[in-house]
């Protein structure tokens, strides 16, 4: 499946940490980030998704949400997201090297 890339507007980047053992994500685009009601997808620079979500409040903090998440998970300290999950973020970017959130008003 690929993103009607007219849609989205990319918000964040997503890259392995210094470590190569987690994550990071920096903002590329802060006003993208601050819409709310907002559909976003991580996807791979050949366009293909790896996920979508939805986030009613700043979809910017969604998206800065994931390193905490994901690496807690890596470091063994169990949360929100599982390690089988964490690990399969990691092997994306390490396939990848990068993967860009892109970022779309919701529309009810």
């Amino acid at each position: 499946m690929l993103l009607d890339r007219d849609q989205f507007k990319p918000a964040a980047e997503m890259r392995l940490g210094r470590d190569k053992s987690s994550i990071r994500v920096a903002i590329t685009d802060p006003a993208a980030c601050e819409l709310g009601e907002a559909v976003y997808a991580w996807i791979t620079a050949d366009g293909k998704p790896v996920t979508i979500g939805a986030s009613r409040a700043p979809v910017g903090k969604r998206l800065l949400s994931y390193p905490g998440y994901i690496n807690r998970s890596l470091a063994g300290h169990g949360g929100a997201t599982p390690k089988w999950e964490a690990l399969k973020w990691l092997g994306l970017l390490t396939a990848h090297g990068m993967l860009q959130s892109c970022t779309s008003r919701s529309r009810h």
